[in-house]
C-alpha cells in the first residue's frame, strides 16, 4: 500500500540517497576552491618570503651587492629618460631617488623593529649597502654632468670661432674637425649612444646644442641668444 509505513520509509531513504549524490558537485567545488585557495595563499607567502630577502632580510650581502650593483648599472651608465611617445617616464636618478626615500621611510624602520640582534644587524647591513649604491648613482651621474658640461663649453667656443672665421654655423659638429677640436667628444660615459652624444641642430635662425643630463631638464645652448636653456 502507498501509505505504509515501509513503502513510506522506503522513499524517504532514497530522497535522502539522491539528495547526497545531488549535493557532492558542490563538495567538490568547495573542496577545489579551498585547495586553490590554499594553493594561492602559499604562493602569495613564497612570493612574500622572496620580497623580504630582497628588501634586506637575506643572510648573505651577496644579494644586496648584485641589486644595488644593477641599480647602479641601470641608473647611471644606460637610463637616461624613459619615453614613450613625446611622454618622458623616467629620468636619469629618479630610479635610485625612489629607491633612496624608500630605504630611509620604510627599510630602516623595518631594520630596527626586527625581533633579534642578529636580524637587525643583517638587515642594517644590507640596507647600508643598497645606501652606498644609491650614493654611487648619484656621484656618477654628477660626474658625468660635470664632463658633459665641460665638453659642452669647449664645443660651444669652437662653433663660434668656426662662424667668426667663416661667417656662417657649421651645418654639423664634424666640421669643427680638426680646424677647431681634435675631435667631436662623447658628451658623457653612458652606453646608448642617443644619450652619450652631443646633438647639434643647424637652423636659419641659428643652431642649437643640447645633451642629455640630470633633472630638472636638458641644457640647450642657443647661440642666437647666446645662453643655455632647458628643455623639461
Amino acid at each position: 500500500m502507498a501509505g505504509s509505513p515501509d513503502v513510506a520509509a522506503h522513499e524517504r531513504a532514497n530522497h535522502s540517497a539522491y539528495s547526497d549524490y545531488d549535493r557532492v558537485p558542490g563538495r567538490l567545488a568547495r573542496g577545489g576552491r579551498d585547495d586553490l585557495r590554499g594553493g594561492a595563499e602559499q604562493g602569495a607567502a613564497k612570493v612574500a618570503c622572496m620580497l623580504s630577502q630582497v628588501l634586506g632580510r637575506a643572510r648573505s650581502p651577496w644579494c644586496p651587492v648584485i641589486l644595488g650593483a644593477l641599480l647602479i648599472f641601470a641608473d647611471a651608465f644606460c637610463l637616461k629618460d624613459a619615453i614613450i611617445g613625446s611622454l618622458i617616464l623616467i629620468r636619469q636618478g629618479v630610479i635610485a631617488g625612489f629607491v633612496g626615500a624608500g630605504l630611509l621611510l620604510i627599510g630602516v624602520p623595518r631594520a630596527l623593529m626586527g625581533k633579534s640582534h642578529e636580524v637587525r644587524r643583517q638587515r642594517l647591513r644590507n640596507l647600508a649597502i643598497y645606501f652606498i649604491a644609491v650614493g654611487l648613482v648619484f656621484a656618477l651621474n654628477g660626474a658625468n654632468s660635470h664632463i658633459a658640461r665641460t665638453r659642452a663649453e669647449r664645443l660651444v667656443v669652437a662653433v663660434k670661432a668656426y662662424e667668426a672665421r667663416h661667417h656662417r654655423y657649421p651645418q654639423s659638429l664634424s666640421e669643427l674637425v680638426p680646424e677647431f677640436v681634435d675631435h667631436v667628444p662623447l658628451a658623457n660615459y653612458t652606453l646608448l649612444p642617443v644619450f652619450n652624444q652631443f646633438h647639434y641642430f643647424p637652423s636659419e635662425r641659428g643652431p642649437h646644442l643640447l645633451y642629455f643630463d640630470m633633472p630638472p631638464g636638458h641644457p640647450v645652448y642657443s647661440f642666437i641668444r647666446d645662453q643655455w636653456i632647458y628643455l623639461d
